[in-house]
């Protein structure tokens, strides 16, 4: 279970905040440094977040952010953690709508450059 605010997340069973971590990092293949510099810290100090069981929701933003990982990952019961196309999937979508994007912004702009 998981309290939660505006500013932080905190989990309530040790260890389950480090658990989410460490299989978010085996799914998306990148070491505890990178996913430490994802959240511009130190190893030491992403450690000291595993021992409190809380972290700054600015630095999961920063994560999230980086490796394009839905929130919603942080926020599920731990036991869903386990299905393996999850993240991948969700990045592969965040990855289309994002192409879409930049297709749409290009359209708008020759539009509107053209006056049609």
């Amino acid at each position: 279970m998981l309290h939660s605010n505006e500013n932080i997340l905190c989990m309530e069973n040790k260890l389950e905040l480090e658990e989410k971590f460490r299989k978010l990092a085996k799914k998306i293949n990148i070491s505890h440094k990178e996913m430490a510099d994802a959240m511009e810290m130190t190893p030491q100090n992403l450690n000291r977040i595993f021992r409190a069981n809380s972290i700054e929701t600015k630095y999961l933003n920063k994560l999230c952010s980086k490796y394009k990982v839905p929130h919603a990952y942080f926020f599920s019961p731990t036991d869903s953690l386990v299905q393996d196309a999850d993240v991948s999937r969700m990045q592969e979508l965040e990855t289309k709508v994002e192409n879409l994007q930049r297709k749409l912004d290009t359209i708008r702009y020759i539009l509107t450059s053209h006056d049609l």
